[in-house]
């Protein structure tokens, strides 16, 4: 887990995909701490990025999500799973995705049970049991 400020970064690794949960501001200061937890999240599972709490998201981290993206796209072997999909409804988020055209590549989902199935995921009940 990161903290910084009013802003926490959490990552959970279940056994068909891992999620890099983040609550608070993604700015400046705190995407570094949100490229850490991307860039070590488990490869060969499909990568859910929860912002449904973010209530600020700059350019650099729309950006970091792209090029989380690219590269986990670009090792991937067409066997693997290393799918990206955010997870979010909030507008400070959903408009920079949309001003950037990174809304087009991207998997963004409203609920966890969109995001699975984007995925390709069947719906898990403990999965399921978090808060939409």
């Amino acid at each position: 887990m990161t903290e910084h400020s009013n802003t926490h970064i959490v990552t959970h690794t279940h056994p068909d995909l891992t999620v890099v949960t983040v609550t608070g501001v993604l700015d400046l200061f705190t995407v570094p701490h949100l490229e850490v937890e991307l860039s070590t999240a488990a490869f060969g599972l499909p990568l859910i990025v929860d912002l449904r709490e973010v209530s600020f998201c700059c350019a650099e981290c729309i950006g970091l999500l792209e090029v989380t993206y690219e590269h986990r796209a670009g090792l991937g072997d067409p066997l693997s799973r290393n799918g990206v999909a955010v997870l979010t409804g909030q507008r400070a988020v959903l408009r920079p995705l949309q001003l950037l055209g990174v809304d087009r590549k991207l998997i963004v989902a409203t609920t966890m049970e969109r995001a699975r199935a984007w995925l390709g995921l069947p719906e898990q009940p403990a999965m399921a049991a978090e808060p939409q």
